[in-house]
């Protein structure tokens, strides 16, 4: 299906990127994982996939706020080793 700009833009700024991805065609995956940086669990959700590439969300921290950029890297790092590619 092919959306408009403002829809697509509404599905953005409500952070609905799951209703996005399967607006544009991309597969539904609920996949979850859970990776501990400083001592703070995060928890990554699969929200859509299209021929092995994944569109993964990151939880926030306890306080609301979305990781510090050197806790980004590490979770980076850590969710890396759940694929191959």
């Amino acid at each position: 299906m092919k959306l408009k700009l403002t829809e697509f833009s509404d599905y953005l700024n409500k952070f609905e990127f799951r209703t996005l991805f399967n607006e544009m065609g991309w597969n539904n995956d609920t996949t979850k994982y859970s990776v501990v940086v400083d001592n703070i669990t995060f928890n990554i959700e699969t929200v859509a996939e299209k021929s092995n590439f994944k569109i993964l969300v990151c939880s926030p921290r306890t306080d609301g706020n979305i990781p510090e950029y050197s806790q980004r890297i590490k979770i980076d790092q850590e969710i890396t080793k759940f694929f191959q590619e």
